[in-house]
């Protein structure tokens, strides 16, 4: 098994730990994002966990945004 940052970019460059793992974590930041989407379609609008999906995708724009700065150089 070869793992991310092993192999090579589309453009020929080696992928760095940081971006693999910054990859991987984006990733799954849009997962936990769809989610919620998918969770907010399922429920009434006046439910209680309407509020915690908000938080959720709160905390999941928060979390990218804060990747975004820690790679910007």
């Amino acid at each position: 098994m070869s793992l991310p940052f092993e192999q090579a970019a589309v453009d020929g460059r080696p992928v760095s730990k940081l971006d693999a793992i910054s990859h991987a974590l984006n990733n799954l930041l849009c997962v936990i994002n769809a989610n919620a989407d998918i969770l907010s379609d399922q429920l009434d609008p006046s439910h209680n966990a309407t509020r915690r999906r908000h938080q959720i995708k709160k905390a999941t724009k928060s979390a990218a945004d804060l990747m975004r700065l820690l790679k910007t150089p």
